[in-house]
């Protein structure tokens, strides 16, 4: 059975600790390099992405007000050619029999309308499982304060006007279920100029909006907002029209504020934004159609904001790494432990070395202290005293011949000269062999490494030994 009592060993913690803060320092730079790396790539894909996902939805925009801006002009003519200008007044069992035709070959079209000069309805067609419902002349309604017409109303034959982007709305209420609309308008002129009337076609946003939301799949998302932050297509935990059903809340304000933030900046083109959520682009959008027609087109929807939104995934080491750097909390967590790490392992380390040079000193000086007590003086790497015995005088002045007042030397000078005799082999060869043997030896069985302020207390040592030499000669004056 294996023992555990290596851990109770100070080496092994010291080890361990240096080893532990080491490998996290290594794998630290490694996943930021790596964050750095797969953050670059990642919002370059997303960038393309998001690029070629607001083409598209501008081009779905355009190709279907394209289509619809000729079916309006097309039907304002024939209105205008079977108005009777001596009755004053329209053709209108033959327009009810086409436009009736016409709704029913477009199944895009929720309803088509001939109003009069003043705003009244004249014509209301409605679709109704695919078939064209007539309304009843009794069911008409009066649209003459209804902003699309009063649009229409100031614009030359052959012009176009386009309503907002909102839900359809009948007798003053919002009907239910809620119809996202856009309405294509244009006026109608008599020989001589007169107003007389506008044709109106309520196109189904709500199918042009599923298309762009099927532009999205299981890494990027398709929104709408109008300027002032308000759903029209909106994620799957919020609302849509939540602004015009006055349902508080529901917004890119509250959803998102600092991306909410930028739609001022982008008023004039796209932009595009990193959030912790994903990589989005902002693009500014104008529903209108881009055919070319002769006549100006006026379009209300020229507030809306598509938003394109990539969930920027990670696997393996970069989803480590992303959610370390990019999440400041992780960052800080992660940081204080390396932190930690670093000054456990620094203080283990001062510590077992203090440990180790203070037992190496014990160790030392009882040794020579029970082999030589009569002449002892011991340094520190330092050159300061950690023990003397004051025989050690008269034992000089024997060995070197010399007056005892030319031995009142300072241990610092002591220390120099010994070290100087030791470099230059002043000291008897056996003597030199015996102390690097004995320092091998010690080192071998004490501890793993060698360091020169070890080397040098060991040779502060060897005065000691000079009892049982009796070589003499030493030069303590170098």
């Amino acid at each position: 059975m294996i023992g555990w009592s290596f851990l109770k060993n100070s080496k092994f913690w010291v080890s361990f600790s240096i080893n532990l803060f080491i490998s996290l320092l290594i794998v630290s730079v490694l996943l930021f390099i790596l964050q750095i790396y797969n953050s670059n790539q990642a919002n370059q894909s997303a960038q393309f992405k998001n690029h070629l996902i607001a083409e598209k939805t501008v081009q779905e925009i355009a190709s279907s007000m394209d289509a619809f801006s000729y079916d309006v002009l097309f039907l304002a003519s024939l209105a205008e050619n079977h108005f009777m200008p001596i009755e004053q007044k329209f053709d209108l069992p033959f327009i009810t029999d086409i436009m009736a035709n016409y709704l029913v070959s477009s199944p895009l079209v929720d309803q088509v309308r001939l109003l009069s000069s003043n705003g009244m309805e004249l014509i209301r067609i409605n679709e109704s499982k695919g078939q064209a419902e007539i309304v009843a002349q009794t069911r008409l309604q009066d649209k003459a304060n209804r902003y699309y017409f009063t649009d229409v109303k100031g614009l030359t034959s052959g012009s176009i006007s386009v309503s907002y982007l909102d839900l359809n709305v009948e007798n003053g209420q919002v009907e239910v279920p809620v119809k996202p609309m856009i309405r294509l308008a244009s006026p109608l002129h008599d020989s001589s100029g007169n107003f007389i009337g506008a044709v109106i076609i309520n196109f189904k946003a709500k199918t042009m909006i599923s298309r762009l939301a099927a532009f999205g799949d299981e890494t990027h998302d398709v929104w709408l907002v109008d300027d002032k932050g308000d759903w029209l297509l909106a994620p799957k935990d919020q609302m849509p029209w939540a602004g015009q059903l006055e349902l508080g809340g529901n917004n890119l304000k509250t959803y998102l504020p600092k991306l909410y933030a930028l739609l001022s900046d982008t008023r004039m083109g796209s932009k595009q934004a990193k959030q912790p959520t994903g990589f989005y682009r902002l693009q500014k959008i104008a529903i209108k159609p881009n055919a070319m027609i002769d006549q100006p087109v006026i379009s209300r929807a020229d507030n809306i904001f598509l938003i394109v939104h990539t969930r920027l995934k990670y696997a393996g080491l970069a989803a480590v790494a992303h959610r370390v750097f990019s999440n400041p909390y992780s960052f800080v967590v992660y940081f204080i432990g390396l932190w930690a790490a670093f000054i456990y392992s620094y203080q283990s380390f001062r510590r077992q070395r203090l440990k180790r040079r203070n037992r190496f000193q014990k160790n030392i000086i009882t040794a020579f202290f029970d082999s030589a007590p009569e002449a002892m003086l011991v340094f520190n790497a330092q050159g300061q005293v950690v023990y003397e015995n004051f025989k050690l005088t008269e034992l000089l002045s024997e060995l070197s011949g010399s007056s005892e007042s030319g031995l009142q030397l300072e241990s610092a000078q002591l220390r120099k000269a010994l070290w100087h005799d030791y470099r230059s082999n002043a000291l008897p060869k056996e003597f030199i062999e015996v102390v690097c043997k004995d320092k091998r030896r010690y080192f071998r069985r004490k501890a793993s490494w060698i360091g020169e302020d070890d080397e040098e207390l060991l040779i502060g040592v060897v005065v000691s030994e000079l009892t049982d030499m009796k070589q003499g000669g030493i030069d303590i004056h170098p």
